[in-house]
């Protein structure tokens, strides 16, 4: 080993394991910190449909006391316009009640209206105040919801934290998984700072 190598290896300096020391109790608590925030949100159940915004609520928004009306903007897809109808995903993201009747025809474009109020499909989904709650059409080769299904245009209603209100969105955001991306990055940057700092002290040179 040459000086100049031996020099070098002396004055780097020897960082713990992560999972040791002052630095590892940081990132423990920090990961617990995180996984309690992910639990706490929660994450969304994937979703049932497979055309995100291709069907809307008539309002859009409004009190959950209220009856609106639906539509899409695209037929079923072929192989399943014989017939449609609309249906609420539970909170567990199982669907077996059609909140519509059935819709004969459905090549192109076609509307509907709800049997429930808004109020009374949340609650048939169990979705509790302030959750989404997924509504999706499903397509049927055959007249009056017979033959093979497919379940296609699909929409996203969330309600207001007192149950009172509904707001739809094409999509659903999984607010909790956000949540845990942001915390996990500030959790890294604040361990590469942690390290750098510990590093520098380690190579300052001593007061004369």
């Amino acid at each position: 080993m040459n000086l100049q190598r031996k020099v070098y290896r002396m004055n780097w300096p020897k960082l713990k394991p992560l999972a040791t020391g002052r630095l590892g109790r940081t990132a423990l608590v920090l990961g617990v910190a995180g996984g309690m925030l992910l639990g706490a949100e929660g994450i969304a159940e994937a979703a049932v449909g497979t055309n995100p915004g291709a069907v809307q609520l008539n309002p859009t928004s409004g009190p959950t006391s209220s009856t609106p009306t639906w539509a899409t903007s695209v037929g079923c897809s072929s192989g399943f316009q014989g017939s449609a109808v609309l249906r609420e995903v539970h909170a567990d993201g199982t669907t077996t009640n059609s909140v519509s009747p059935a819709v004969n025809g459905t090549s192109a474009p076609f509307s509907g209206t709800l049997q429930a109020s808004m109020s009374t499909i949340k609650t048939l989904g169990g979705i509790a105040n302030g959750a989404s709650q997924e509504l999706v059409v499903v397509c049927f080769s055959g007249p009056s919801l017979t033959g093979s299904s497919d379940n296609e245009m699909d929409i996203f209603v969330t309600y207001s934290a007192d149950g009172s209100t509904y707001s739809t969105s094409s999509t659903q955001v999984p607010i909790g998984e956000i949540g845990g991306m942001v915390f996990a990055g500030l959790a890294a940057i604040g361990l590469v700072w942690m390290q750098f700092r510990r590093r520098s002290r380690r190579t300052q040179p001593s007061p004369a």
